[in-house]
Order: structure tokens, then sequence, then C-alpha cells
């Protein structure tokens, strides 16, 4: 049936899904319209030189977004090959992923996000990696390094760091020292560059200033189509499904896995957290809470029956992509 082959590890998905994917951004391609949101106009440090060609030149920019988007969907892979939480072999997060990011077609260009997202992934590989290894793990160090380093080109990465404190508080046991390791690895890159800055004399003041207005501006208003509120009420009760289904199961994981999906659970959270607090931040989160929905739902696809009620969920999850898209996407008042 169609749930199987795509929860297979059949080498044609290599194939199937950026052909599918790029089905989903064909009308992006050939749209010059280009979606202004709050961080272009205070972009993060080391974005600036980038920003430029994100809005001004909008095919590179949307190529760049699609070429990223497949990046992470395949670094989603990865990270599961490797610490083998669902355990499966399977392409289905890549395919999740990709079509809850397609479904928000203002976000099919090249923005800091997607820095972020990628920063993300390689900050949750050092996390997962310190589970069960002996003496000080210096990979909260690294982690809040990368941490300091993706918010130089997106600013609101900054709150990664309590994915780094939620990471130490599930995956070790307190050793001082590793919190240390974490403000240590924070500062450090913003320690070199604003001491850079004093150096060549540039004011400071108008940095900080920018910094404050990041987080205290007003957040791009987006209306959204009826479509697109049919599709996200569609895949929040995805999200209930999975989840139910996550809880039934929980008990038949190994711990570690469990400690993995505890882990996303939060992250999830507290990017929902973050997105009602902070009022600058906009619609652009969901490339995050996109990585944790899509091991949970991917988790739903793979392990539920493949009867013809299941089918029909991610026909209908598939389906509901092109809905929005073809005919009537995101609208933003820009």
């Amino acid at each position: 049936m169609f749930l199987r082959l795509f929860r297979s590890s059949s080498p044609a998905l290599i194939l199937i899904l950026p052909i599918l994917i790029l089905a989903l951004w064909f009308p992006a391609l050939f749209n010059a319209q280009v979606h202004i949101f709050h961080f272009d106009n205070y972009p993060g440090l080391f974005f600036n030189s980038l920003e430029k060609i994100s809005i001004d030149y909008p095919a590179i920019s949307k190529i760049a977004a699609f070429i990223s988007y497949l990046l992470i969907a395949f670094l989603l892979v990865w990270l599961n090959t490797k610490f083998f939480f669902i355990t499966a072999r399977s392409q289905m997060s890549a395919l999740i992923y990709l079509l809850i990011i397609s479904s928000i077609v203002t976000l099919q260009r090249f923005t800091p996000v997607l820095v972020a997202s990628i920063f993300l992934i390689v900050i949750i590989n050092r996390l997962f990696a310190s589970y069960k290894y002996d003496g000080l793990a210096i990979h909260y160090f690294d982690a809040a390094f990368l941490v300091s380093l993706s918010s130089l080109f997106y600013i609101y990465s900054l709150y990664f760091m309590m994915f780094i404190w939620v990471g130490l508080l599930i995956f070790r046991t307190f050793r001082w020292r590793e919190w240390l390791f974490t403000i240590l690895g924070l500062t450090l890159p913003y320690l070199f560059i604003f001491t850079y800055y004093f150096m060549i004399s540039r004011n400071l003041h108008n940095e900080f200033q920018n910094l404050w207005i990041s987080f205290t501006g007003e957040k791009t208003v987006v209306n959204f189509s009826l479509e697109f509120k049919i599709f996200t009420a569609f895949t929040m009760l995805l999200v209930l499904i999975s989840s139910a289904f996550m809880i039934r199961s929980f008990d038949t994981k190994k711990i570690q896995s469990r400690k993995y999906f505890l882990f996303y659970l939060w992250t999830f959270i507290l990017s929902l957290l973050v997105y009602f607090i902070i009022p600058s931040l906009g619609i652009e989160i969901f490339c995050i809470i996109a990585i944790s929905l899509a091991y949970l739902i991917s988790h739903y696809f793979i392990f539920a029956r493949n009867n013809w009620i299941n089918n029909l969920l991610f026909i209908f999850f598939i389906l509901g992509v092109f809905l929005v898209v073809y005919f009537k996407p995101v609208l933003e008042r820009i």
C-alpha cells in the first residue's frame, strides 16, 4: 500500500522525495515575490552579507532554500541512523519535515532560520553523544559554542541554550563544571566579536540597540488562509494521535530512546512557549518546531498498523500540503 512504500528503506525514495517536494515548490520557484520578515530588518551579525542576496535575488534565494531544506531533511535521517531512537531504517522523518515546511509558502526562500536549523541538528548530535559518556563531557561546551555561532546568523536561536540545559538534566548526572562549560561556550564568540569591534572603534551601542529591538519589536503579521488553517488543524490531529501512540509504546522502548524522545518533547514545548513570549518572533519558528514533529509523526506512520485508516491519514496529509500550495497559500501582510 501507499504507506508501506514511504516507510520502507527503498533506495527509490532518495529520488521520489526530491521530486515530490519539487512539485510543491514549483509555484514558488517561478514567483518573484519575496515576503519580508522582522529578522530581515534586523539580521544577525553574520547574516548581513547574505541578506541582500536573500531579498534582492529571489530565484537564487529560493533555490538555496530548497537545497538547504533537503539537506536538513536528510540530516534528520542521518541523526536517527546514528542514534537509532526510531528503530527502523526509513526516510519518513525527512518526508514529514519537508511536507510541514513546504506548507508555509512564505518560508520558501533562504532565511537565517535555515542556518540555525542546521546548527541545531549538529547541536542535538553533540547532546545525544554525551549520554553515558564517562567523565566530564566537553560536548556541552561545543553545543553552547554552536548556539552562539548560530545566533550570529539568527539571533533568536539563543533560546537553544534551554535545549542544552534540558539535555544536561536528561542525559547527565549533575556536574557543575558541565553547566559552567555552557556559559563559557555561549559567551566566547561574542567576547571575540565585541573585542574586535572595540579595537576598530565600531559603535557598540548601536549593536546592542539592534539586539534589543530584535527581541522587542513587533512580529510579522501573517494572514492564514482557510486551507492552511484546515491543514494545520489536521496536522495537530496527527500530533495528538502520534503522541497517544508514543505514550502507549513508551514502556517498550529502551531507556536511551525514551530520553531522546523526552528531549524532543521539551524542544517542542519550549519552542511554542518562546513563540508566544517573544513578541517579535515570527512564523519562521515552525522551521524549528517541524524538526520535533517530524520525528513524532514519522514514528507513528512507521510503526502503526498498515490499514486503510492510516493510509488515508497519510494520503490526506500529503494532499493537504498540495491544497495549501496550489490553491490558497499563506498570505502575508508586508
